[in-house]
């Protein structure tokens, strides 16, 4: 009986060592300290990472938004936003929701020395627009800061959601459950907005998209590529010669505006989608924000109220905060229904369910406005 009892506490030591080695092994592979690996930003830019990443600062609003939806809310430690004129108002939406971050300065102020200051190796920036400047990221640079930059919209949404997990949770980790959920929300709606379009008869179809305050986007950017494959062409792809490789062509600047007025009245344009600004939330603010002195399109030229998508009520502004970012499925919504296709789905409930699923306060109401008198009255589109 002793002898069992020996034998069993040697095997019972034996199990432990085993199971402390298998331990150490796992931790060990896991562990990419002592090698690192590189991941690639939405730059092109790679970039050696020692380790998984536990604290960064954000700039903008669609990557917070990211790394909340992907459960990587306590791993912001600051949070930049671009806009001193809406910074106050973008951290009270933020500050409930990411406990562990500090209120950055706005993007063009913060400074190296306030980054490192939380002890953050890592800033998460735009790659483009409303990012970090070249001299920031220089000086960030010389304090051992480095800027990844990730726009998390668009086509290369779900590509930059998985450098994010790879970044802060580690070489081998490409999705989670987190990621899953939102990349089937999102996808089986987009998936069943080109569906619906595509049996559509709007292929030979025109529009001109405009961007609040720059001008008209060019076939380059996101937006004009989702309207794509919703609705017709890109009226812009017509008019020869025009420098396209820019995201957009100012709607004011002399040349553009002769060659999108000479172009509407031999082809007609058929639709007119302009993505309003923040200020946009009802009927009144998109009727102003047509004629407004800074933003507004007809302030660009005046002639732009003699097209021929103005003329039919072919007029359509978007809510800006469905247009980029991980709310862009709910943009498809509001691009096919302003093009005559029935989605089958309710916007707001939409808006409802992602603000549920991932703790934002997202406005479910002043998504679409379209005119029903040559752009002097605008009235809200409800989809349900």
């Amino acid at each position: 009986m002793a002898i069992d009892k020996k034998i069993i506490a040697i095997a019972a030591v034996a199990l432990i060592v085993i199971a402390g080695i298998a331990t150490a092994i796992v931790i060990s592979n896991n562990d990419s300290s002592s090698e690192g690996y590189t991941i690639v930003d939405g730059s092109g830019k790679e970039i050696k990472v020692s380790g998984p990443v536990k604290s960064v600062v954000t700039v903008n609003t669609n990557v917070p938004k990211a790394m909340k939806i992907l459960g990587l809310d306590d791993y912001v430690t600051g949070i930049s936003n671009y806009s001193s004129s809406n910074d106050a108002k973008l951290w009270e939406m933020f500050h409930p929701i990411f406990k562990n971050a500090k209120h950055m300065s706005v993007t063009k102020n913060m400074t190296a020395e306030e980054i490192s200051k939380l002890g953050v190796k890592y800033v998460i920036a735009p790659v483009s627009s409303m990012t970090v400047s070249p001299d920031k990221e220089k000086a960030y640079a010389e304090l051992g800061i480095t800027v990844v930059k990730l726009d998390c919209f668009g086509d290369k949404m779900d590509e930059d959601f998985k450098t994010l997990l790879k970044l802060c949770l580690g070489e081998n980790v490409e999705t989670n459950d987190a990621y899953e959920k939102y990349v089937k929300m999102s996808n089986d709606v987009i998936n069943t907005v080109i569906t619906k379009a595509s049996s559509s008869s709007t292929s030979d179809k025109t529009f001109l998209f405009y961007m609040s305050g720059k001008g008209f986007y060019n076939k380059t950017s996101s937006l004009s590529e989702i309207t794509e494959k919703i609705y017709g062409k890109n009226a812009l792809n017509s008019i020869p010669n025009l420098d396209l490789n820019g995201v957009t062509n100012s709607a004011g600047s002399d040349g553009i505006k002769e060659q999108v007025i000479a172009l509407d009245a031999k082809t007609p344009v058929d639709k007119l989608f302009i993505r309003g600004s923040s200020k946009v939330v009802d009927a009144a603010s998109a009727k102003a924000f047509w004629s407004d002195d800074k933003n507004g399109l007809i302030k660009q030229s005046e002639a732009y109220k003699d097209l021929n998508a103005v003329k039919s009520n072919e007029v359509y502004v978007l809510n800006t905060n469905v247009m980029s970012g991980p709310l862009t499925y709910v943009g498809y919504v509001l691009i096919a229904e302003a093009s005559g296709i029935d989605t089958g789905y309710d916007v707001s409930k939409l808006i409802s369910d992602y603000n549920k699923a991932y703790g934002f306060d997202e406005a479910t109401t002043g998504m679409l406005f379209g005119t029903s008198d040559n752009c002097n009255t605008f009235k809200e589109i409800i989809i349900e």
